[in-house]
C-alpha cells in the first residue's frame, strides 16, 4: 500500500475539507467532509435537528449516568503503552498555548477566552431553536408551578450576583460571534438538596450547521484520575477533605466571547409567552454544557497554583488531588493537617474563591478552622463513597429493586445506577451484567415488557439470598496498612467462560486490604478459548498493577515495593 501511495506529488486540501491524495493511478479523494456553511435568513429555520422531550426527568440524566458508568468501568485498565495520537497532542498543545496567552488576572478574578477551532464553519445564531425550546420548557414547567418558580428564581439569583447579565440591545453585537443556547430542566426528585438543575444544550444546532460545541476545542483532559485519588485517599494517617465553593462561577468570560453564550428567558413567568415577554441574557462566567468548560476550569486553577510559588509542594499536592471542586489533602501529623488546611484556604482565597466543608479524621482540625469552614456532619461523601471520619471507615452499599415493568431499559438503568469506581462490588454485579448481556443476545426491544420467564430470572438475581445484591452493605477501613515501610502489591487474575476479572491487594507485615478490582464479560460475538481468556485476565491484572503503582507513587518510597501477579 505504501508503494502504491509513494509518489513525488503533494496532497491538496479542498475547501470541503476532503483531501486529494496522489497515487500511482492518479489522485484519490479521501477524508471527512466539513459541514457546508448554511447562511441564516434572519432567524428562520426550515428544519431543526433537536430533541424535544416533554419529560425532562430522565433523558439527560440517563445519558449522563451511562457516560459515567462506562468511564468508571474502564478506569485503571486502559492501555498504557503504544503510540499517541500526534495530531490530537498537537491540537491540545495549541489550545494550552492559547489559554496561557489569553488568560488575564484582574482585581475580581481570572478572565479567559474561548478556544475556537481554526477555519470553523460560520456559527448560526440558533435563536429560532432557542425560542422554540423555551416555549416547550415553559409549557412543561407550567404544569408544576413550584418548579417554574424555582427555575425563575435560579436565573434571578444568578443575575443578582453577576453570573448572567441581560443584553439590553440584542441587535448590537460589535462584530462578536452571537449564539443562543437552549436550556431545559433536569429534575431529580430523589435528591435531598438540588432537585432541579438547569441544563444548557450547547450541542443543539440546525441541520447543516454547527453547534457551539462543534466549533470549540474541547481541550486536553487535565483532571486527575478519580480512581487514583481514591487509592491515595486510603494511604496516609490523616486525611482532609474540602469543597471549593461554586468553583465554575469563579472563571470569568472575556467580554468579547459572552455573546456566544446568549439564552432566552421570560421577563414575567405569570404573563403569556410572547416576543414582548422574552428577554435576552448572556453568561459572564464559564458555564456547564460547553465541552470546553472542564478544561477551562482546570487550566485556570492550575495557572493559579503555578503562581503560588511560596508553597510549591502544597500547590502540587492540590493539583494532583483536586477533582473539579473536591479536594483531598494528606498529612502525617495533626499539626501538618492544620497547616495544610489553612495554607490551602489562603491559596484559594487569592483566586477569589472559598474552601469550605472541611472534614478530617483528626478531631483537633475543627478547632483550628473557623466554624463556618467545617462540615456539619462527620459522615460525608468522598468522590461518591461514604466516609465516616469519626470511625475512619468507608461504607459501600448496593441497592437494586424490582421495577415495574421490567424492560431492557429498566435493567440497564438500574445496573448503571450502581456507583462502584473501585470495583469492590464486582462479585455482586457479574450476574446482573450477564443477564443484561443475555438481553442483548436475545435482541429484546428497549421498552418492551420482558416475558414472564425472562423477568423472573431478573427477580431471582435481585432476591437471591446467597448473593444479597439488594441491600448489600459493607464497612471497611480507610487505611490499607498502618506500616508503609515494607509493602507488597499482589494482583490476582482469573477467567471463566462467563467473565474475566482481576483484583489488587496491598500487603504489609500487619495486614492487607483490597485496593481495586475490575471485571469484563466474555464476548457474545466471538467464541474465545480459555487460554485466551486467561491471557485477557492477565492483561487486566498487569494494567491494574501499573495503574495502582503509578497512583500511589510506589517508585518514590524509600524501600522498594514488590509486585506479584498471580494467575492459574
Amino acid at each position: 500500500l505504501w508503494n502504491f501511495l509513494d509518489v513525488p506529488h503533494p496532497r491538496h486540501t479542498l475547501p470541503s475539507g476532503l483531501q486529494l491524495v496522489p497515487s500511482k493511478l492518479g489522485y484519490l479523494l479521501t477524508g471527512q467532509q466539513m459541514r457546508a456553511p448554511q447562511e441564516e435568513q434572519g432567524d428562520r429555520t426550515d428544519r431543526v435537528e433537536a430533541t424535544l422531550v416533554n419529560s425532562f426527568t430522565n433523558f439527560d440524566e440517563e445519558l449522563e449516568r451511562w457516560d459515567k458508568y462506562w468511564t468508571m468501568d474502564s478506569a485503571g485498565v486502559c492501555e498504557f503503552t503504544g503510540t499517541k495520537n500526534a495530531e490530537k497532542d498537537a491540537t491540545n498543545a495549541k489550545v494550552a498555548k492559547f489559554f496561557e496567552e489569553m488568560i488575564e488576572k484582574r482585581e475580581d478574578g481570572y478572565y479567559i477566552r474561548f478556544p475556537y477551532k481554526e477555519n470553523h464553519p460560520p456559527l448560526p445564531t440558533n435563536k429560532a431553536i432557542a425560542l422554540k425550546r423555551l416555549k416547550t420548557v415553559l409549557e412543561t414547567l407550567r404544569r408544576t408551578p413550584e418548579l417554574l418558580n424555582d427555575y425563575d428564581k435560579t436565573f434571578r439569583a444568578q443575575q443578582e450576583i453577576g453570573v448572567i447579565e441581560e443584553v439590553e440591545n440584542p441587535s448590537h453585537t460589535d462584530g462578536a460571534i452571537v449564539h443562543y443556547i437552549p436550556h431545559q430542566p433536569v429534575i431529580t426528585p430523589q435528591k435531598e438538596t438540588t432537585k432541579l438543575r438547569i441544563v444548557f444544550d450547547a450541542s443543539a444546532h440546525s441541520k447543516g450547521s454547527p453547534s457551539l460545541n462543534d466549533v470549540l476545542h474541547q481541550g486536553p483532559l487535565i483532571l486527575p484520575e478519580l480512581y487514583a485519588m481514591l487509592l491515595r485517599f486510603r494511604t496516609p494517617k490523616y486525611v482532609i477533605i474540602s469543597d471549593v465553593e461554586k468553583v465554575f462561577l469563579q472563571v470569568r468570560l472575556h467580554g468579547a466571547d459572552r455573546d456566544a453564550t446568549r439564552f432566552l428567558w421570560v421577563r414575567d413567568i405569570n404573563e403569556p409567552f410572547g416576543i414582548h415577554n422574552v428577554a435576552t441574557f448572556r453568561f459572564t462566567r464559564v458555564t456547564f454544557g460547553l465541552n470546553v468548560s472542564p478544561y477551562l476550569l482546570g487550566a485556570t486553577i492550575n495557572h493559579h497554583l503555578q503562581s503560588a510559588m511560596q508553597n510549591e509542594e502544597l500547590a502540587k499536592e492540590i493539583r494532583e488531588n483536586l477533582y473539579v471542586d473536591n479536594l483531598i489533602l494528606s498529612a502525617a501529623t495533626p499539626s501538618e493537617a492544620a497547616r495544610k488546611s489553612l495554607e490551602a484556604r489562603k491559596i484559594f482565597e487569592e483566586m477569589g474563591t472559598n474552601l469550605r466543608e472541611f472534614l478530617s479524621n483528626d478531631e483537633t482540625l475543627r478547632q483550628q478552622l473557623p466554624e463556618n469552614a467545617c462540615a456539619k456532619s462527620l459522615v460525608q461523601k468522598v468522590l461518591g463513597i461514604t466516609w465516616n471520619s469519626e470511625t475512619d471507615r468507608l461504607e459501600v452499599r448496593c441497592s437494586l429493586t424490582v421495577s415495574d415493568p421490567i424492560t431492557k431499559r429498566s435493567v440497564a438503568r438500574q445496573i448503571a445506577s450502581i456507583y462502584d469506581p473501585m470495583g469492590w462490588l464486582v462479585p455482586l454485579l457479574v450476574p446482573a451484567k450477564k443477564f443484561q448481556q443475555d438481553l442483548w443476545r436475545e435482541e429484546f426491544d428497549w421498552d418492551t415488557k420482558l416475558p414472564p420467564e425472562v423477568a423472573s430470572r431478573w427477580i431471582e438475581i435481585l432476591e437471591n439470598q446467597s448473593i444479597k445484591i439488594n441491600g448489600f452493605q459493607k464497612s471497611l477501613p480507610r487505611r490499607y496498612c498502618t506500616d508503609l515501610s515494607e509493602l507488597t502489591l499482589a494482583v490476582f487474575a482469573d477467567a471463566s467462560e462467563v467473565a474475566i476479572a482481576a483484583c489488587a491487594y496491598l500487603f504489609s507485615e500487619c495486614n492487607s486490604s483490597l485496593m481495586i478490582a475490575k471485571s469484563k464479560l466474555s464476548s457474545i460475538k466471538t467464541k474465545t478459548t480459555m487460554p485466551k481468556l486467561e491471557m485477557n485476565a492477565l492483561t487486566i491484572a498487569t494494567r491494574l498493577a501499573f495503574s495502582a503503582a503509578q497512583a500511589l507513587k510506589l517508585h518514590e518510597l524509600e524501600r522498594s515495593t514488590i509486585i506479584y501477579i498471580f494467575s492459574d
